[in-house]
């Protein structure tokens, strides 16, 4: 997948969907690339709470991993 960047001076927002089961070291990385680009102000993490035999993890669950990490909550 590549991000397309705006040229004008518009805000970019980069969202960085997927399951997370867990979130592990290479997600992270991947999320610090994208803050590095874009700033931590446009950058958003989007997962959901759908449990299930491959996705153990609730939303909560997963958010607390994330943190753990030193994502901000917002």
């Amino acid at each position: 997948m590549k991000l397309t960047e705006a040229i004008n001076k518009q805000r970019v927002v980069a969202i960085y969907p997927g399951r997370f089961q867990p979130m592990g070291l290479h997600h992270y990385k991947a999320y610090q690339y994208l803050v590095n680009k874009f700033g931590s102000k446009n950058v958003y993490i989007a997962t959901s709470g759908v449990t299930g035999p491959k996705s153990p993890f609730t939303f909560a669950e997963k958010k607390k991993i994330i943190q753990a990490y030193g994502v901000p909550a917002n």
